[in-house]
């Protein structure tokens, strides 16, 4: 389970995190504005589709007060052009607070909170590439559900998380999808405090995260809690200011880092600034600011693009009393990970003397070449080592010989590692284990450390045998027969 560091104060969370060791600076492009009209454009949610197309859908009420609908726009090249702004929906009512993802499937989903019903209930569409869907109506309470946030896991489950006031104050609810229909909803907050605008997102090693706004503390602060397949984990504290921080937006970026931007009413309550901060799998940075500005900068969306660079999109009142939708990028965050991905010996029964060969497959999983060093072990003993250096996104196959001339017969768990190298944050998948060799007296046919009437039998039954491989084969000669029954009759307990 990731571990999140408790702090009493936003002094302590600035001392703890003073040597987390992130790869370098990161720098910010000046923000762009994204869209420009004379009414309200809010709620931004950004993705980037599988083919490199870049989204955005957000809320507005150009058709009306009164008259919320989504919109989206598209780019093909990193921003340098926009698409048009095509209109998603068509209800009378309010339309709000979208989230868009893209399935494993190529679908795009977009969910959101609409008050055609007389209330606010959650509702999504999907885009098979050519055609949307009609809206559907997936939550139906009389209380407001709103706030949504849409996620597929990896394990192919699409999930949304949201907030609602059905229990008499606002609590995170979540329900899940699995290709043909949807689970109940279950309840993920329980305070008698508001909990509101969840976000959710999926770390490397799998747990889920979701981050939100709570009142706990007397004014919003951000709180997360991860979810590790089997158990949800305790709510946990992210900030703690003075002034409201809230509306946050959670993304795993490619170097398996977690990233948290939100709005903030800090230094003072004059106008809202966006700030975030990042988890490298121990620690997290201090909050840093991200917009400083004479207006309101909030709602904020945050997803990490293929150029490498964390883009951020909100909504912001600095032309006047309207809302536009603008975008910042940072510098290139590169990922640094190493793995190995498969571990293979062979044979996996041997007697007392003879060679086990282990393949050990290590890559390059990250942006940059890499050197580090990949050691094999049977139990805890070092068996072989090697240094290597790979070009990204390459892998290569090592061969350790292990000679079991004096080891003790025994079942052996065959490991092998990668050393970590500076800035990895994804370390899971730099150990991995083959499930035993049996280092064992020849004539132990069926592995279980003795030579007995078991593996008389055994022989009996493959006498004559000339399979490849037949494990009554004791001296490799290709035939099961008198010679083999010797070899055994020497070592019979």
């Amino acid at each position: 389970m990731l571990t999140l560091f408790l702090v009493a104060t936003f002094l302590s969370l600035t001392v703890l995190t003073l040597d987390v060791p992130f790869a370098r600076t990161i720098e910010w492009q000046p923000e762009t504005q994204l869209t420009a009209n004379s009414t309200q454009d809010m709620s931004p949610s950004v993705m980037q589709a599988g083919d490199g197309t870049i989204w955005v859908v957000w809320a507005s009420n150009r058709m009306g007060f009164g008259n919320d609908e989504l919109y989206y726009k598209t780019s093909s090249n990193y921003g340098l052009t926009w698409s048009s702004e095509n209109r998603l929906t068509e209800a009378a009512g309010y339309d709000q607070g979208p989230s868009i993802m893209q399935a494993s499937n190529g679908t795009i989903w977009v969910v959101w909170a609409s008050y055609r019903t007389g209330n606010y209930e959650l509702f999504y569409k999907t885009f098979n590439g050519s055609l949307w869907s009609s809206d559907t109506q997936f939550t139906e309470e009389t209380h407001q559900d709103m706030g949504p946030s849409i996620i597929q896991s990896s394990d192919g489950l699409i999930w949304v998380v949201w907030h609602s006031d059905r229990t008499g104050n606002s609590e995170l609810f979540y329900k899940t999808y699995d290709g043909s229909s949807w689970s109940s909803e279950t309840r993920l907050t329980d305070h008698p405090s508001a909990d509101v605008y969840p976000s959710i997102a999926q770390a490397s090693n799998g747990t889920i995260w979701v981050v939100w706004a709570s009142y706990r503390t007397g004014n919003y602060d951000l709180f997360h809690k991860t979810y590790d397949g089997v158990a949800w984990s305790s709510d946990r504290p992210l900030t703690n200011d003075l002034n409201s921080d809230s509306v946050p937006s959670i993304v795993r970026a490619r170097d398996s880092a977690i990233w948290v931007v939100w709005q903030s009413g800090r230094p003072s309550d004059a106008q809202d600034e966006l700030y975030y901060k990042i988890y490298n799998g121990s620690a997290w940075t201090p909050d840093t600011q991200l917009t400083s500005n004479q207006a309101n900068d909030i709602a904020p969306s945050i997803a990490q693009m293929e150029d490498k660079r964390i883009w951020v999109v909100w909504q912001a009142d600095r032309d006047g009393d309207d809302f536009d939708l603008y975008y910042k990028k940072s510098s290139e965050i590169a990922n640094y990970d190493v793995a190995i991905t498969n571990i293979m010996p062979s044979p996996v029964k041997v007697s007392q003397g003879e060679m086990v060969s282990v393949s050990v497959v290590a890559e390059n999983q990250g942006d940059v070449d890499e050197t580090f060093t990949v050691d094999c072990y049977a139990n805890e003993t070092l068996i072989g080592s090697s240094m290597i250096t790979l070009v990204y996104e390459t892998s290569t196959e090592l061969i350790f010989e292990w000679n079991t001339t004096e080891v003790d017969k025994a079942r052996y768990v065959i490991k092998a590692t990668a050393s970590v190298v500076p800035y990895e944050i994804d370390t899971f998948d730099n150990v991995r284990s083959h499930s035993a060799v049996v280092v064992t007296t020849l004539g132990d046919i069926n592995g279980d450390l003795i030579v007995n009437a078991d593996d008389l039998i055994a022989l009996s039954q493959s006498y004559g045998s000339m399979s490849t491989g037949d494990p009554a084969d004791l001296n490799k000669d290709g035939i099961v027969n008198v010679t083999d029954l010797f070899l055994l009759s020497k070592n019979y307990t």
